[in-house]
């Protein structure tokens, strides 16, 4: 009979599998929990208002979620009609919450109409 159907396999192998894969589920489960508790390591950059000052200076609010505990430098900059950018400041954020909110304002080398947030990099 062993040879028509093949032969049985021994009992334990099946536990030792079942126990693998309940091991392996648990830290996948777990990576994955980690993974979304610290932001996947993504920066994200909003842009929350912005006031043209006058025709050499724009004001930007902005807030960066970013992983706790993690320095990034972000890029503000404003932007003219053509969308060219007019001024540019790179603003450091230090290490600490997940969130961070801050105003800055630009000088611009004429009316800009548009302040945006070109690029947040990680300092740190």
């Amino acid at each position: 009979m062993a040879e028509r159907y093949g032969r049985r396999p021994h009992p334990r192998a099946g536990r030792r599998l079942s126990i693998v894969g309940v091991i392996v589920l648990v830290l996948g489960v777990g990576a994955v929990f980690w993974w979304s508790q610290s932001g996947g390591g993504r920066i994200q950059p909003t842009v929350t208002g912005y006031n043209v000052t006058s025709d050499t200076s724009i004001t930007v609010s902005f807030t960066v979620t970013k992983p706790a505990g993690r320095a990034v430098t972000c890029r503000v900059v404003g932007e003219d009609r053509s969308t060219a950018v007019v001024g540019s400041l790179d603003v450091p954020i230090p290490a600490g919450p997940a969130e961070v909110t801050r105003t800055v304002t630009l000088p611009t080398l004429r009316r800009a109409v548009t302040g945006l947030i070109s690029s947040c990099t990680s300092t740190g």
